[in-house]
């Protein structure tokens, strides 16, 4: 999946692509809209971004997760060098297990504290009352929506396209 990026300037014109976005078939789990101004999102029922949009949370948590494995496997291997400690297979995996979900824990604990990092690009906009509009596409449905929003939206800026991964790197 791909996801478009569109900024407009008004409340209206996020509400218009919303109907337009809609009523091509795009679902709400595919379709929504960051802003400060969430109040007026949810008097208008725009679907607005959620905290896995706003926040680092799921990257981070992935990165932990990771890091921890890796602790958890290191310990592991160099505690085999050791004569006194024999651990079977079950222990190797709880050792590896645990440590990859305290990673994962910490690391998500962290992220919600930061902005994430595929809209940080639209940190200005947003602060200057400007709403990102995010939608969540095939490759092959892309050019359709792009078509639309130029035919029927000019007044939205083209603000890229991105994946809908998260990637911890």
């Amino acid at each position: 999946m791909k996801r478009l990026y569109f900024i407009t300037q008004s409340l209206d014109s996020a509400e218009k692509i919303s109907d337009d976005v809609h009523n091509m078939g795009v679902k709400d789990w595919n379709f929504h809209v960051m802003s400060r101004n969430e109040a007026g999102l949810y008097k208008r029922h725009i679907h607005s971004s959620n905290i896995y949009h706003d926040n680092n949370i799921l990257r981070q948590a992935e990165r932990g997760g990771l890091i921890g494995a890796f602790v958890g496997a290191s310990m592991v291997l160099v505690s085999n060098f050791s004569p006194s400690i024999d651990f079977s297979i079950f222990s190797t995996l709880g050792v590896i297990v645990f440590l990859m979900f305290i990673g994962s824990w910490f690391g998500g604990f962290l992220g919600i504290h930061q902005e994430s990092y595929k809209v940080a690009k639209f940190h200005d906009a947003l602060d200057l009352g400007k709403f990102l509009v995010m939608i969540d596409v095939s490759a092959k449905n892309m050019h359709l929506i792009e078509d639309m929003m130029i035919e029927k939206h000019s007044e939205a800026q083209h603000g890229g396209v991105g994946s809908t991964l998260i990637l911890p790197f």
